[in-house]
């Protein structure tokens, strides 16, 4: 059976197409994002144009591929007109938008009730401030809002003319019950939001239906396609991994992203930590842990130094210097470094993973703190290509790390839904076991904790002088 899967993010569109258990060909087109006065964001049609040029490129390779999942980063939005053009160029969760709206939220609903319906701490990002901003900001165009889709529905809906958002996409909007997994009427109603704007919530794997087809003729397609619902990218990540309650996942991209199960007794904990609830299927609930800029950072540096990444090899610094990371409210599409650069190069590179490290020693401590039991953590994205910063974070983090086979772990998850759909997978766990290969195991050495203290201090008294 050929099969596959296609994941939109906001700075590459990536395609992968899979024959039973073989990787045939992966294809990507990079995204453009707009940074001006205007905000941070990505225009919609240049979106279908990526997702079209892929389809028609990867079946003239392959048109015997029987159906495809589509997954998307979260939060973002298109708002459709009666036409379905889109009336706004797509506000992405880094955009300030939104942040005026906290308070007019918060006066409507406490914020503790919004948690425990939506899973969504009271943060700009999510979909429903962003929705409001652009509702008071553009007050006449707004009116002719006929639909609200997230990019999974957006382009699901331009494939087949149906309306299908999963349920762990779904709840990144602030407008989602968790638990009765369905739009919430309460928050609806609260803000003015007309539930017919919204896409039919489903389970991931749900098969929208076949692609139209006079775009079947246009893309050069010459069979029955079935387009299937995936997810927001990291439940893809998750699926790739094969979360469990003792293993986890890590994907090491623009953002880290740390993804752990979560028992929801620990829902003022998780709240008072600002953590969203995801619901990854009926029966588990998960939360992410971010390092805001992660990746953008790591490549920053590399492509200033001309660093050879998967080769570089890591040692720790014996200076008393740091670089202190992970600042809430950070722009990790925007980063600008204000140094003279007067070290070596390598200087840099370690002061950077060492304190990348920390960050997650710092968040995998907190989970711990509640109860979570870390066996081992299945890494992907783009910086899990390095052994040596893969070994710092198993001996800091105390916990064997994974390496797979392939980098992009969310790409196989994307697969595994398409497969399981299709009926070639018996379960995600069969399927994770027949794409996702092992390449290393990495176990913890003996480390000082010394300056991962003088580091969390040294951070502690930055953050109050911040202040």
């Amino acid at each position: 059976m050929y099969y596959a899967g296609i994941d939109i993010g906001t700075s590459k569109v990536k395609f992968v197409v899979y024959h039973n258990d073989l990787l045939l060909k992966e294809y990507e087109k990079k995204q453009s994002v707009i940074h001006n006065e205007e905000g941070d964001l990505i225009n919609a049609k240049k979106i279908i144009e990526n997702v079209y040029s892929l389809f028609k490129e990867a079946f003239s390779d392959y048109p015997e591929i029987a159906g495809v999942s589509i997954t998307s980063f979260g939060e973002s939005f298109v708002c459709l007109d009666e036409n379905d053009e889109p009336l706004f160029d797509i506000p992405l969760f880094i955009d300030k938008s939104g942040i005026d709206e906290l308070d007019f939220i918060k006066n409507k609903i406490d914020k503790r009730k919004l948690y425990q319906i939506t899973g969504c701490p009271l943060e700009a990002m999510y979909s429903l401030p962003k929705i409001l901003s652009l509702k008071h900001k553009y007050k006449d165009s707004f009116l002719k809002t006929k639909k609200i889709l997230l990019i999974e529905d957006y382009v699901i809906y331009k494939l087949t003319g149906q309306r299908y958002i999963d349920y762990g996409l779904a709840c990144r909007t602030m407008l989602f019950d968790i638990h009765k997994l369905e739009w919430s009427e309460e928050i609806l109603n609260l803000f003015n939001i007309d539930k017919v704007w919204l896409s039919k919530c489903v389970a991931i794997g749900n098969i929208a239906g076949d692609i139209l087809s006079p775009l079947k003729s246009k893309l050069g397609i010459i069979k029955n396609v079935k387009i299937i619902n995936g997810s927001h990218d990291q439940i893809a990540v998750a699926i790739g991994s094969q979360l469990t309650e003792d293993n986890f996942a890590l994907g090491l991209g623009t953002c880290e992203c740390l993804i752990v199960p979560i028992d929801l007794n620990n829902e003022d904990e998780l709240l008072k930590a600002r953590l969203p609830i995801v619901p990854f299927n009926k029966e588990l609930f998960i939360t992410y842990g971010l390092i805001n800029h992660a990746g953008s950072l790591i490549d920053y540096f590399v492509n200033l130094f001309n660093v050879d990444l998967k080769n570089y090899e890591f040692n720790l610094p014996l200076s008393e210097d740091y670089i202190i990371t992970n600042f809430d409210g950070e722009n990790s599409q925007k980063i600008q470094i204000n140094t003279d650069f007067t070290r070596k190069n390598s200087d840099y590179m370690d002061l950077l993973l060492e304190s990348l490290s920390y960050e997650l020693k710092a968040k995998i401590d907190y989970f711990r703190s509640i109860g979570l039991n870390f066996k081992s953590i299945l890494v992907s994205g783009g910086s899990s290509v390095n052994s040596s910063y893969l070994k710092l974070i198993s001996s800091v983090c105390e916990v064997d790390i994974i390496q797979g086979e392939r980098a992009n772990v969310g790409l196989i998850g994307n697969a595994i839904i398409a497969g399981k759909s299709l009926g070639y997978f018996k379960d995600y766990n069969d399927g994770f076991n027949r794409l996702n290969k092992s390449k290393a195991l990495f176990t913890p050495d003996k480390f000082s904790f010394d300056r991962y203290q003088k580091y969390i201090n040294m951070k502690k008294a930055v953050q109050q002088y911040e202040l």
